[in-house]
């Protein structure tokens, strides 16, 4: 058996796997063979190897240098074992550089089951965790899918999402893995039948207990309590992955500037998602104006209004004052994207990794 090591290094952008052979590898492999082939063959040379079979583009394959590249054709029918080629191999093996010579074999067909379609196993396999690439990890996420469906009910296709959205979470061993279930739902309150469990346990699985202290001190510091922080992460535990500088200025502005209690903003996560500097203080600013002079009710709230698209905002509370408001208007149209005012673009709001 080949014994080996890889490495990684920077080639014009590109980042392939460097395979390190033992001494007793490069023993069965017939290098003045392989060049006898090349010459009898220039189609299988190995800059065309790599475009023809690989899928790299004409000027990555030129980049490799040719002792790599023969090591990577030697790999190549194991790469294809993973049910990738063409472009989508070379993204892969980009991101993951470790699949190149890893054995999957034995939890491969199972992954390929579990992930669905050739699309999610490529944007599974292109997140950049290497220890991912191990078997027994592989073989970790199998199980941990057939505890849920068994367990708890909770179907395949319905975990599907979250794996591909924190994979380091589903791959735990089985014994962290059954831990940060009975937390979630009876440390944090999340139960099983809610969409937010499967939330719970990626975000409970992905960050460490140091972090989520952290962030727990940080809503304490701004007077909440312990009932106001689990019912925020009980409606939502994806605001965990929201960066504390981020929640700093949101609570600042939504608490000391706006008055808004804990004990409300608990259960809209939505006002802690939205940008401030692009959403909630331009139009914030625009209800002032438009209060002041009298041209809206002042019971208008900004908490009713951020939940507006961009479209509807515009043409509720800025396109019929532009008049009112000349300046106003003119610098929160230049601010924004046209098709985004018209209604032809809609803008989505994802509370994961915020900074």
């Amino acid at each position: 058996m080949l014994k080996l090591v890889c490495k990684c290094s920077s080639i014009n952008g590109f980042r392939p796997p460097l395979l390190l052979f033992s001494a007793s590898a490069y023993s069965s492999i017939s290098t003045k063979q392989q060049e006898k082939e090349e010459e009898e063959h220039p189609s299988a040379s190995l800059p065309n190897f790599l475009v023809e079979n690989l899928g790299f583009s004409e000027e990555q394959s030129l980049s490799i240098s040719p002792k790599i590249a023969k090591r990577w054709r030697a790999e190549a029918g194991h790469s294809r074992d993973l049910g990738i080629s063409g472009s989508d191999l070379v993204s892969v093996i980009s991101a993951n550089a470790k699949l190149i010579h890893r054995r999957l074999e034995p939890v491969l067909e199972d992954l390929k089951e579990l992930l669905g379609t050739p699309d999610n196993l490529v944007a599974f396999f292109k997140k950049p965790r290497f220890y991912l690439a191990k078997a027994s990890s592989l073989a970790n996420l199998v199980s941990n899918v057939r505890l849920l469906d068994k367990d708890y009910g909770i179907s395949t296709d319905t975990v599907r999402g979250h794996i591909l959205r924190h994979q380091v979470a589903f791959s735990r061993n089985s014994k962290l893995f059954t831990k940060i279930l009975i937390d979630v739902e009876h440390k944090w309150g999340i139960s099983p039948t809610s969409g937010m469990f499967l939330y719970g346990v990626g975000i409970f699985g992905s960050l460490s207990a140091k972090l989520i202290q952290s962030k727990i001190r940080l809503f304490k510091s701004f007077g909440w309590n312990q009932s106001h922080i689990m019912t925020i992460i009980k409606n939502n535990p994806m605001c965990l992955s929201i960066s504390e500088a981020r929640f700093t200025k949101s609570l600042e502005f939504l608490m000391n500037e706006m008055g808004y209690e804990p004990a409300f903003l608990a259960c809209r996560l939505a006002l802690f998602t939205y940008s401030l500097e692009t959403r909630l203080l331009p139009r914030q600013r625009i209800l002032v104006v438009l209060k002041e002079k009298g041209l809206i009710s002042t019971v208008c709230a900004l908490h009713n209004v951020a939940v507006l698209t961009e479209s509807k905002f515009f043409n509720k509370f800025v396109k019929p004052f532009k008049d009112d408001i000349p300046d106003l208007y003119q610098n929160y149209v230049s601010s924004r994207d046209c098709k985004t005012l018209s209604g032809e673009k809609k803008v989505t709001i994802r509370p994961t990794e915020m900074k």
